[in-house]
């Protein structure tokens, strides 16, 4: 049985060097750049692009004669004016909208809907046991 023992030489033949530090810093710069593009992105428009898809609007009603449309988003619900464009939008499906204050805002097609919301009602969990 032979054993074979390497010299601190050989050791530094196969990492020479600074190729730690190097790779340390690409490591950090590649870290970098990726925290700036995350930010540009969430900054640009990613946030909406979240809060749009991840938890859109469902529509329970949609009463034509009347031209309004009820819509849940959460805990809130909301009753909007929607006229001749209460046709694009069927119950129980989901759309990207967002809450502009007064105005639902809803993007087809590259054109901005605006639905003026006529009643808004949030609830509550009022069931004990947070705490």
């Amino acid at each position: 049985m032979t054993a074979s023992v390497q010299t601190g030489r050989a050791l530094e033949k196969k990492n020479p060097p600074g190729s730690k530090s190097v790779l340390s810093w690409a490591l950090v710069i590649g870290f970098l750049i990726a925290i700036l593009m995350f930010k540009i992105w969430w900054t640009g428009g990613g946030r909406d692009l979240i809060l749009r898809t991840v938890h859109p609007f469902r529509v329970t009603r949609v009463d034509a004669n009347a031209g309004t449309m009820t819509l849940v988003h959460g805990n809130h619900s909301y009753v909007v004016r929607c006229d001749e464009r209460c046709k694009l939008f069927r119950p129980s499906s989901n759309y990207p909208m967002e809450d502009l204050g007064g105005v639902l805002q809803y993007l087809q097609h590259g054109e901005k809907l605006r639905f003026p919301i006529l009643e808004q009602q949030t609830t509550f969990d009022t069931e004990g046991g947070h705490g």
